[in-house]
């Protein structure tokens, strides 16, 4: 060795490692070589000062492709040069926002009042939109088998007419291929009438419920009366698993975890409340970007979370003995590690030279989300009011410029992340660096403290349930 090698060091409860960039590799190594290279990564060693094993550990890595010195020179998505012609028969799903009104004011909603450059308004999508907005849809998803179309909003069902209207408009239009629908809704507004529609074609329906009574109601509040919605919601489900059991499988919840509440008791809630029970769920945390004020929680309740997500490994490791564990709130936490670590390509084949971050979709293609007003966005996190962060509208077509900007956007930091080991594994996607509509270095920069940590830790906890018997093929 006679570099810097670009890696990162780490070590678990009793097992040192380090994280090589370039082979994107996790490799277990002595205490002595990990002191070493831990000096060599902080700089404050030399890379000639080793004693004899050490050195010969090295070495032998060495030749087996580890410990390279070698950082890329330049930033771009391999997709950059293709993104155009993706863009023009492969986008995969399609997004309309009915409208940006909502009966309820939840207090952690980016639309609140609490975030900036977003609210609740009294905007709403024509069916004349809604109709070029599929038509726009159908000529640029030919190379997809099935059309994925979704409502959203503010709450879709204050636009109940406009979606039904836009159903029989979409399955028109696309003929013979199968059209999937999707909606998100707070639920207060289902009644027998919507559910019969919502079951004649074949919905699939995410509910917004946070846990039992006490929780929900603290932030899911009616907006003319800060009433809660809890019981009004329970009531409108039990009526729709009462007539259409079958639906069941259609019908899944997204829990806002707020870690202000106990979150065990909404994992128990999930777990055996009849009304809910057996249905899927998925545990969301509090959207930190661009909120006014900074986001803070109570550290025993954070304990107590942390509690629950280790419950959800030891039934990873062993189902039949942590049965009473089995995953809710927290199931995706090992779909998560599942998806970073497993499936990460690992070689020594050759270092690239140009390269992209994890973490960025491609804009259009996983999500092609049109506003009430006709203009297009990568997805429904991002500023709304920003002409930098818009991909197109109806009239103008898709805006390729500022597409391949939202890809490479990790060209505004190109300096730092240069430098950064984990890179490869990051995870921020665009939402996370704006700021005043604008994409900026600075905004970018301040998750990474937070995101380096969140990778080593990803990884240690792939380490520990690997060892202790989670199969991760079979999550």
């Amino acid at each position: 060795m006679k570099e810097k090698p670009f890696i990162h060091c780490f070590r678990t409860y009793n097992c040192c490692y380090f994280y090589d960039f370039n082979t994107n590799a996790i490799v277990r190594i002595p205490e002595s070589v990990y002191v070493h290279l831990q000096h060599l990564e902080k700089g404050t060693a030399n890379i000639s000062e080793c004693d004899a094993d050490v050195n010969e550990i090295l070495n032998r890595l060495t030749e087996q492709g580890f410990l390279s010195s070698h950082h890329w020179c330049k930033i771009e998505h391999p997709a950059s040069r293709l993104l155009e012609n993706y863009l023009e028969g492969s986008v995969q799903s399609l997004t309309l926002q009915v409208t940006q009104q909502c009966n309820l004011k939840c207090e952690y909603c980016p639309y609140s009042g609490g975030f900036y450059n977003r609210q609740h308004n009294n905007r709403k999508m024509s069916f004349e939109i809604a109709k070029k907005a599929i038509d726009f849809y159908f000529l640029h998803s030919f190379d997809i088998p099935d059309a994925q179309i979704g409502f959203y909003g503010g709450e879709p069902l204050l636009e109940i007419e406009l979606i039904k209207k836009a159903v029989s408009y979409a399955k028109e239009v696309f003929g013979e291929k199968k059209v999937n629908f999707n909606m998100t809704t707070n639920a207060t507004l289902l009644n027998m009438d919507i559910a019969d529609f919502l079951v004649q074609n074949d919905f699939n329906i995410t509910i917004s419920l946070d846990g039992p009574r006490n929780i929900h109601n603290k932030n899911r509040i009616f907006a003319n009366s800060n009433k809660g919605t809890f019981d009004l919601i329970m009531e409108n489900i039990a009526l729709i698993r009462e007539k259409y059991p079958f639906f069941d499988k259609k019908i899944s919840f997204n829990a806002v975890i707020d870690l202000k509440q106990n979150v065990s008791c909404t994992n128990e809630f999930f777990l055996n409340y009849d009304t809910v029970k057996g249905l899927n769920v998925n545990g969301t945390f509090i959207n930190p970007v661009n909120r006014k004020e900074i986001l803070d929680f109570d550290p025993e309740l954070n304990a107590i979370s942390n509690y629950e997500v280790f419950k959800v490994f030891l039934y990873a490791c062993d189902s039949d003995l942590f049965s009473e564990y089995k995953p809710t709130l927290y199931e995706s936490e090992i779909a998560s590690i599942k998806q970073a670590m497993c499936e990460r390509y690992i070689g020594v084949e050759g270092y690239e030279d140009i390269i992209s971050p994890g973490g960025q979709c491609l804009p259009g293609i996983q999500r092609f989300f049109v506003t009430a007003d006709g203009k297009f966005f990568p997805c429904e996190r991002v500023d709304e009011t920003s002409e930098e962060l818009c991909i197109g509208d109806l009239q103008q077509g898709i805006n390729i410029d500022n597409a391949i900007k939202i890809l490479n956007v990790a060209d505004v930091t190109s300096r730092q992340c240069i430098e950064c080991w984990c890179y490869k594994m990051c995870y921020q996607c665009i939402s996370k660096a704006q700021e005043d509509g604008r994409i900026n270095a600075e905004a970018r920069l301040k998750w990474c403290q937070q995101t380096r940590a969140g990778v080593e830790g990803t990884i240690k906890d792939y380490i520990i349930l690997k060892k202790y018997g989670c199969k991760f093929e079979e999550a």
